[in-house]
């Protein structure tokens, strides 16, 4: 499984490399949820935890009228959901493109937006496996 594809494999999960990598490689197996067909899902919509060992975070996924959409919930801090909307997939990548032309120094926020991971889990929402 170490090079397989993200949505061809029924269980597993990417951490930051693009690789599926499962339990035995040290994976907090509360990621794997999700891809064991059960959908991590609340009365605000459907989620992943961005920082695995921080469940206190969550990213919010749905798909939008033209791309997928994101939104940071933190319990810690409640007007952070009232006080950012939803943010498209375009935005995060341009964000990021930014972010590198302006070399900024430190790890870019826009790790938090996992494309591969919301592709998932809409598609496992709707019960469908073609391509998003």
């Amino acid at each position: 499984m170490g090079g397989q594809d993200i949505l061809s494999a029924p269980a597993c999960a990417r951490w930051r490399t693009g690789r599926c990598v499962g339990t035995q490689a040290g994976l907090n197996p509360a990621v794997l949820i999700l891809f064991q067909g059960k959908i991590m899902e609340d009365d605000l919509g459907l989620y992943y935890y961005p920082i695995l060992e921080n469940k206190k975070i969550r990213m919010y996924v749905r798909m939008g009228p033209d791309d997928i959409e994101f939104r940071l919930w933190n319990a810690d801090d409640q007007n952070l959901w009232n006080d950012h909307g939803w943010i498209e997939w375009r935005a995060v990548q341009q964000a990021a493109r930014l972010y590198r032309e302006e070399q900024r120094e430190g790890k870019p926020p826009v790790g938090f937006y996992d494309i591969e991971i919301a592709k998932r889990l809409l598609k496992d929402a709707i019960g469908d496996h073609s391509s998003i």
